[in-house]
């Protein structure tokens, strides 16, 4: 059984399942099945419109949440190779993860950067994304 058929399983089965519980600046979250299931469907479908292919290199730079981990499956799941870096934080200098995402394009073709726009200024502020 593929990875998305045993999502589809439990998403037909028992839809408000929790599947996981994100704790974050004192507050829990729950995420269902249902809400995996729709947003790996629809990053799947964004995955498509990008024209992406199989083997394609995907880095993912999201803090921890539904869209973080559904990328990712997603990912799997369309073929691609995904890699997940570590959302800046207080935790690692800018240089340090400036570094990490050079050192990842000098040995890969990033396809997509999934991210958000703060990050996307941070890293064309460095030039290695394109204005």
């Amino acid at each position: 059984m593929s990875f998305l058929q045993i999502i589809k399983t439990l998403y037909k089965k028992n839809p408000e399942k929790v599947w996981l519980t994100l704790f974050k600046e004192g507050v829990y979250s729950n995420l269902q099945i249902h809400e995996l299931y729709q947003r790996v469907n629809d990053y799947c479908s964004y995955y498509s419109s990008m024209d992406l292919k199989k083997g394609d290199v995907v880095v993912i730079i999201l803090d921890e949440s539904l869209d973080l981990f559904a990328s990712f499956v997603a990912g799997i799941i369309y073929g691609l190779r995904p890699a997940y870096y570590s959302y800046p934080s207080p935790k690692q200098s800018n240089k340090n993860f400036y570094d990490s995402i050079q050192h990842l394009s000098d040995y890969n073709e990033i396809k997509l950067i999934a991210t958000f726009s703060d990050v996307t200024d941070l890293l064309q502020s460095q030039s290695l994304l394109p204005n």
